[in-house]
Order: C-alpha cells, then structure tokens, then sequence
C-alpha cells in the first residue's frame, strides 16, 4: 500500500467551513453587520479556493489576498455591504452547478450519475439490470430538477429581498419587498432541509423496493459514509464526460495524507484580526471582538481535535477495496507486549506499535522482538507528556520526538518513519520537527477508548462504528486497570468474524523512508535498513540516525 497525498480537501474540514458558512451568513443578514457579511464571504471564498491553495497555486492566494483586502476595505471605507452579492449568489450558484452535474449525464446515451454511483458501489462498471438502469435514470432527473427549482427560488428571494437585497443593491426599488432573513432562512437551512428530506425519503423507499441490494449497508449512516468514499472519483469521472471510475483504478490501496492546513489557518487568523479591527474602528465592537475570538477557537480546535491536520500532514486511513483496517497500538512497550504479540500471531495479524521512548531504552528487548515478529514501530515521543504536549514550544517539542526517535534507532539502521502525537493532539510546532526527522504523522478512523475502560465488550462497540475498508484502529497496552490484553483479543476475535485482516501499510513503494515534503511533491525516498536488533543506548551517540 502506497502513502500518496490526498486528492483534494479533507472532507471533514470541508464539512466544518460548510457548516460554518450559513450560520455566519444568516446572522450576518439578520443583524445588518458588516464584519459578519465579510466573514461569511471568507469562508465561502475558504471553501472554493482552499484546494489550490493547499496545493501552492499561487493564483489562489492571491485571489484570496485580493478579495480579503477588498472586504477589509468595504467594511473599514465604505460601510457599504458589497460582500453580500457573494452571499446571495452563492446558493444560485451552487445549485446550478448541482443542476449541471446531474443533468449533464442525462443525454447523448451516457450513463446517468446516480447510476455511476450505484455501480461503483457495488464494485462494478455500468448497471446490467434493466429496472435500476431505468429507476436511476428517472432519479437522476428529479434531483436535476429539484436543484434547478432551488436556485430558482433562491435568485427571486435575493432580488426582491428590503432592505439591501440584490436589486437595492443596485439602486432599484423592490417591486415585492421581501424580508433579507426570508431569505437567509431559505438559502441556508430551507432548501438544505429539503434535500436532506428526499436523499432520507428515497433512501427508504429504495430500501424497500431493492432489499437485495441494501443488504450490506447497516443503515443510512453507513450508506453515507460509502457514498461521501466514492464521491471524489465520480465527480471527476462525471465533470470530465466519463463513466464511474474503472475497477482497477478503484482497487489501487493506498494511505492517504492529508496536507497541512498550516497556511489557510495563518491566513485566516491573519484576515480575522484585520476584519476585528476593521469592525472596532467603525463601531462594531461586539461583532470584531466576535471576529477575533472565532478566529482564536479555531487555532486551538485545530491543536485539540486529534483529527485535525490544520498544523501539519496526517494519515488518517488508507483506501483498499478489501476487508481490510490497520490496527495501531500506542504506549508501550509493556508488560502486556508479549501476550500481544502471541495474541496477533495467532490471529495472523500485523499491528504497529507505537512506542515512548524511555520504556523503549529500558526493554530493548522487547522492542526487538516487535519488529522481529513482523510488526512495524513508530515514534509516540519520549516520555509521553499527556497533560502539556499540546501546548510544547518548539524546544521541547524538538526534544520529545528527538530523543524518542534516537532510543528507536539501533545503530546503524532505519529510524521510525510513523509518528503519533501524544492524545492525537499536535500544535503549530509539531510539522516542523517531524520533517526534520522524515516522520509521518499518522492519526486514527476509530478508538474505543480503552486506556479508560475495562469492559472489552464497551471498547469494541466504539470501535465497530469506524470499522471499515481502510480504517486505522487505535488501542492501547499498559493500562492502568489491566485489561489490555483482553481487550485486543476480543477485538481480534470480533474483526476475524467479519472478515477483516489485520494489515502493515507501508510507507513507501520500495519500503524506504521519505520526509513530508518529499512525499508530498512526489520525490523517491532514501534508502535505509531494516534492522531488528534492540534500540541502541541513549548514551551511544553513534547510534542517533537522520532520515530526510
């Protein structure tokens, strides 16, 4: 399995600035606030161009440069709303393009989207029955239409909304004066409401008409999340005239990173604090002060969640079309590492280990004997700061991950290439160091929390809500209440009975180790040796090895 970067935006961050945005925009609308309008259109603006932008275009930046000087300048000159034709555009657009999408795969005797979806799903290239051939084909048009309808409606609320709708805006009276929150509360919440409500309706219905077909999906949710994995690749295929992806391309494995976000963020704390005090110099204080705080809860969301890749790469699952997760282990080694390892032979099953570096120099032997049973070890730093390592300046957080990857490294040999933060949690800080050490930072699909509960019945449950093709499962050894090894046995037992292996993704094509940044732009990575010897001394400083 090869790690690649991932295609476009995280959808989970994606998810966040969509989420975001009509809230901002209906407060913004509803209380007539300039610095509001401004922020709602950023995060719009965030959320079409944050893709290239990822991507070092340099358009994109300026782009985003430009209209954010733009907005700051209207709210702080002018007093005028200008960034509200953003605003009311927007769902019209949007829609449109929905309409685009889906309608365009109706003619010239191509294959209707929702038929691509269908297929793709179930693992083939085009649908063979005549009934869901024709079922899909009138489903698609009704969601062209449905999307037409919105943008529609959404464009006549715009133009006859009083006061500051889009004809006000350019100075022509509204012959139908229209409440602006009628509006919002249609564009932002109404017209998603009734999509929702079809997708739910037709889900149902299409469960009932189609048993057979809907037998691998344990529910709504489920079928969501298979839908939201396969997205990508049909809206390629269907922007570019193509049919769904061919099975071969769909059957590549691969881990996944995620970009860093390090940039966006620094742009968005930077454009904040400018429109907080573009809003306080023109009287709004509530609102800059509103601007600024925001801007603040975000820096810290992106340090805390341990999802989050807001301040450097991550890896948080690998797509395959098997039965297949990669199981993670962090904290050791421990008592409980030898019955683990009996446990994951048993079962024919790989794991990585990720280990804190002082209890790796005091049993190097046990370290040893992980590698050497064919399991992989990562780095989980020095002495695992659970309480402070969010918050590590970049000294400390150079010496945590440092001195865990020189207690990993006997002399001589490869390095740890795998990297988990301590919690998940990982500030500005972090990126910094791992690329100086060639790490990955890799994160997680699904945790039972087992270093707190004892129950392995509890534990597996929370886990089995992320168990899918691809997942990375994280447990834990050496808890305090000694059930660490239950707990992997039972959830052994359990992936076993639904047919899940348990496999080692590797981090490069030839096995050998890369920095971020070289991974990223696609550069071959180094060689270096597997060793299965036990971890050099902290005192030898012969055996300290650089990767990248």
């Amino acid at each position: 399995m090869i790690l690649t970067p991932a295609a476009g935006p995280s959808p989970r961050a994606l998810l966040a600035l969509l989420l975001a945005y009509p809230v901002l925009t209906h407060l913004a609308v509803h209380f007539h606030s300039l610095a509001l309008t401004a922020v709602a259109a950023m995060v719009l603006l965030l959320a079409v161009l944050r893709g290239p932008m990822q991507a070092g275009r340099g358009w994109a930046w300026v782009t985003a440069a430009a209209v954010t000087t733009l907005l700051v300048w209207s709210a702080l000159r002018t007093g005028r709303h200008d960034a509200l034709f953003a605003l009311y555009a927007a769902p019209v657009l949007i829609y449109l393009f929905l309409a685009w999408i889906f309608g365009r795969t109706l003619g010239n005797g191509g294959q209707p989207l929702i038929s691509q979806m269908a297929a793709h799903l179930r693992g083939q290239t085009t649908l063979t029955e005549p009934e869901l051939q024709r079922y899909t084909r009138q489903l698609t048009a009704v969601w062209t239409t449905l999307f037409l309808l919105l943008a529609g409606t959404n464009a006549v609320l715009a133009l006859l909304a009083s006061p500051d709708g889009v004809l006000e805006l350019l100075g022509m009276a509204s012959p139908w004066p229209l409440s602006p929150t009628l509006w919002s509360l249609f564009a932002n919440f109404l017209s998603f409401g009734l999509v929702m409500l079809l997708f739910a309706a037709e889900f149902a219905y299409r469960r009932r008409r189609y048993p057979e077909h809907h037998a691998r999906y344990r529910g709504l949710l489920d079928f969501l999340n298979q839908l939201r994995t396969a997205m990508p690749a049909l809206m390629r295929a269907s922007t570019a005239g193509g049919g769904a992806p061919s099975g071969e391309a769909a059957r590549m494995p691969r881990i996944v990173l995620l970009p860093s976000r390090r940039r966006a963020v620094m742009l968005i704390l930077v454009a904040a604090h400018l429109l907080g005090i573009a809003a306080i110099v023109s009287g709004e204080w509530l609102g800059g002060a509103a601007v600024v705080l925001a801007s603040h809860v975000l820096a810290v969301w992106g340090t805390l969640a341990p999802g989050s890749a807001f301040f450097g790469p991550l890896v948080r699952r690998f797509a395959t079309d098997q039965h297949e997760v990669w199981l993670t282990i962090d904290d050791g080694p421990s008592a409980d590492t030898q019955s683990m390892l009996d446990l994951l032979d048993a079962h024919g099953a790989r794991a990585t280990f990720f280990l804190v570096g002082e209890r790796a120099a005091a049993q190097p032997d046990t370290v040893a004997a992980i590698s050497r049973r064919g399991h992989t070890i990562g780095n989980h730093s020095d002495t695992h700061p659970s309480a402070w390592f969010w918050a590590a300046l970049p000294a400390a957080m150079a010496q945590q991950i440092g001195a865990a990857q020189h207690a990993l490294t006997p002399a001589g040999c490869r390095p740890p290439q795998l990297f988990r933060a301590v919690v998940g949690m990982a500030n500005f800080f972090v990126a910094p160091t791992l690329e100086r050490h060639g790490l990955i930072r890799v994160g997680w699909t699904a945790r039972g929390y087992d270093s707190i509960t004892a129950d392995p019945a509890k534990v597996w449950a929370r886990l089995r809500r992320g168990v899918c093709p691809g997942a990375i499962l994280l447990l834990h050894e050496g808890a305090a209440h000694g059930a660490s090894v239950a707990t992997l046995a039972h959830a052994l037992e359990q992936l076993d009975r639904l047919g899940y292996r348990c496999v080692l993704p590797e981090v490069g094509d030839t096995g050998r180790s890369a920095t971020t940044s070289q991974l990223l732009n696609g550069v071959p990575p180094h060689n270096g040796e597997n060793c299965t010897s036990s971890p050099a001394s902290r005192n030898n400083d012969s055996s300290v090895s650089r990767a990248g």
